[in-house]
Formats: structure tokens, sequence, C-alpha cells
């Protein structure tokens, strides 16, 4: 007899206002100074300093980790823009 299948439900976090959405777009680019599209740690602690939220580098590796979904180290603007540590 096998496993029922299991079910994974995701669930959106809701959407940022504009006006902070706008700014940590604007953060993201000015960053992103390769403009490959994706920002690394350094660069993410940049952009959680200037937003008032870094809690040093066990906090940072946890929204690295969190916000990363395709496991390369790496962090989109689409996957910044859900991480509930980058939102005021």
């Amino acid at each position: 007899m096998s496993a029922p299948p299991v079910v994974r439900r995701y669930v959106l976090p809701p959407r940022l206002p504009a006006d902070e959405e706008n700014r940590l777009r604007k953060l993201f680019h000015e960053v992103d100074t390769d403009g490959d599209g994706a920002i690394d740690e350094h660069e993410l602690r940049l952009i959680l300093r200037d937003i008032g939220r870094y809690r040093g580098e066990r906090a940072l590796a946890a929204t690295l980790r969190s916000a990363d979904r395709k496991g390369h180290g790496m962090v989109e603007l689409r996957e910044l823009l859900q991480v509930p540590n980058a939102r005021r």
C-alpha cells in the first residue's frame, strides 16, 4: 500500500505597498552592479542595512536561504520582494 500523495500549498505573502516595492526595486538595481538580475550575500546586506532591517550575519544567512528559491546563493528581485525580512 502506498502513501497518499503530499499536497503542498504555497501562500504568497501580501503585496508590498507600492512605495516600499519601488524603493526595494530601486535599491536592488543600485546594488546589482553587474546587472545580472541577482544579488549576492554582500549586496543583500547593503539593501537590508539601507532599509534598517539588517540584524546580523546569522539573520542575513537565514534571509538569503529563505529568499534563494533556486539554491544558487543569489537572490533575484522577485524573490527579494517576497522575503518578510526585507519588508518594513
